[in-house]
């Protein structure tokens, strides 16, 4: 297999880390300044996770809200047009829940 790139977006350094595919699905990773990029660039390879962060509306304006933990990357779309399609009453409450359990991942979505 071929050598993959990436970047890593654990800390402000940004190591530029390189890796292969061992036999055994595991990843000899090189350039990671700390454990820390190892497993983000197996986390990468393996399924990508991602937080959200967008607005919801309200009667009156909008609101920031963010998922507490990442998602799956592949889920992101489909979470936005779910949270795009909610109009609030009044405006939410911090940390006040406005999506539980988006697409069944176990992760809510809250006020910000």
């Amino acid at each position: 297999m071929s050598e993959i790139k990436k970047y890593c977006i654990m800390c402000p350094i940004g190591c530029e880390m390189y890796g292969t595919k061992n036999e055994d699905n595991s990843y000899k990773v090189v350039g990671n300044g700390c454990v820390r990029g190892k497993i983000y660039f197996e986390q990468e390879m393996i399924a990508p996770m991602r937080n959200i962060t967008t607005l919801v509306r309200y009667k009156g304006g909008v609101a920031p809200v963010r998922s507490v933990k990442p998602i799956p990357k592949d889920l992101i779309f489909e979470a936005n047009d779910i949270i795009t399609d909610i109009e609030l009453d009044e405006k939410p409450q911090f940390h006040q829940v406005i999506v539980k359990n988006i697409l069944n991942t176990g992760v809510d979505i809250i006020a910000t």
